[in-house]
């Protein structure tokens, strides 16, 4: 029975530390490496990667505090893998403003028709979320536009013309 117990003891006493990745949410997971923790942590936390728009970033040992609500925590070696966040960004969608949501990985990106489009493709001619591609138009009848470039749409127009009515200014 003692020979029993002194086996229990030296199979605790050997388990392997918890491995958790360590280090920041960026744009890979190169900025996150496997880290062996302290002997007494028993979780790992990340950043919950259904939170859109995360402001919690830290992957790590241990468990999530209380206050950090777009925090998550796991129990298992290496369960706090490097999650890809959802950002949100806008795009005009007829004669407003409307929320989108994209991955890290990919461009902020607004469909509208093209300058010459005439067809009745009502989704089209509101313009919204994503490209051309994602709604199964091509070029000769919409325009991509990655949000932070020059756009079309209703608000883009306006502050072209702005731009246009600057400009006939300057010569007078």
């Amino acid at each position: 029975m003692t020979t029993h117990l002194v086996i229990w003891a030296l199979t605790i006493g050997a388990a392997a530390a918890l491995q958790c990745f360590n280090g920041t949410q960026g744009v890979n997971s190169s900025s996150v490496t496997l880290a062996t923790c302290d002997d007494n942590v028993v979780k790992c936390k990340s950043p919950n990667g259904t939170v859109v728009d995360n402001t919690y970033t830290t992957y790590g040992c241990g468990a999530c505090a209380a206050e950090d609500k777009g925090c998550v925590d796991c129990d298992t070696d290496s369960c706090n893998k490097h999650t890809i966040a959802i950002v949100s960004y806008n795009c005009t969608m007829g004669d407003s403003q409307t929320t989108c949501q994209r991955n890290e990985n990919e461009n902020s990106t607004c469909f509208s028709p093209a300058k010459d489009y005439m067809g009745d493709d009502m989704k089209l001619k509101k313009g919204g979320c994503g490209s051309c591609a994602s709604i199964g138009q091509n070029s000769t009848v919409c325009t991509d536009c990655v949000v932070g470039s020059t756009c079309s749409g209703a608000i883009t127009n306006i502050a072209s013309l702005v731009l246009v009515a600057f400009s006939l200014l300057a010569w007078f």
